[in-house]
């Protein structure tokens, strides 16, 4: 009689799971390896809406030993008792003692992982970039403000060198290294 109950409740909980509407993070990590570990702390530490998802219930099993024996560095966070150094002197840890500091760190650290979650399929949701045809041209708007470019073309420059004067950090990014007019003599390079 205890086996059908326990088999009913299954049944129920995978009955709701597949109507359930899945939860929306603005961030989510596959993994609780040392690099999931990691981007959980400095996304909860700017307080970022994630998840990170565990095929296990424990982080770092799904790792081989080898993966883990070499990754022998704390993981970096404000709390001093998580120093690998408080759990071995060993320069290549043994596997267990890895994931024994891998679980403490996100017990102690809070951080929101979700165990035994297997991820079949990752899509991304489409949303309209700005062009630059949309951009202000209002440079107040970029007062103090960290801006990423996309791209080499003379038009990013421009908008580059027109921000300078206001925005703190401006990033240009492009697919290759930039070819400059002066080397190549293309009158289109920049």
């Amino acid at each position: 009689m205890q086996s059908l109950i326990s088999f009913a409740c299954i049944l129920l909980c995978w009955i709701n799971a597949i109507h359930a509407k899945p939860p929306h993070h603005q961030y989510c990590i596959i993994g609780s390896g040392p690099g999931g570990l990691q981007m959980a702390y400095f996304l909860q530490r700017a307080g970022r809406d994630y998840v990170v998802f565990e095929k296990n219930n424990i982080s770092g099993s799904s790792n081989d030993e080898f993966n883990l024996r070499h990754d022998w560095n704390s993981l970096l966070s404000d709390d001093q008792s998580l120093l690998m150094s408080r759990y071995t002197n060993d320069y290549y840890p043994h596997g267990d003692v890895m994931v024994k500091y891998l679980n403490d760190y996100a017990k102690k650290l809070k951080l929101n992982i979700e165990y035994n979650h297997h991820i079949l399929q990752i899509s991304r949701i489409k949303h309209k970039q700005k062009g630059y045809e949309d951009l202000s041209t209002d440079t107040s708007q970029y007062k103090d403000q960290n801006v990423i470019i996309l791209g080499y073309g003379n038009s990013a420059f421009e908008t580059a060198q027109s921000i300078s004067h206001v925005a703190s950090i401006i990033h240009v990014v492009g697919r290759q290294r930039i070819r400059l007019a002066t080397s190549t003599h293309y009158i289109g390079d920049l």
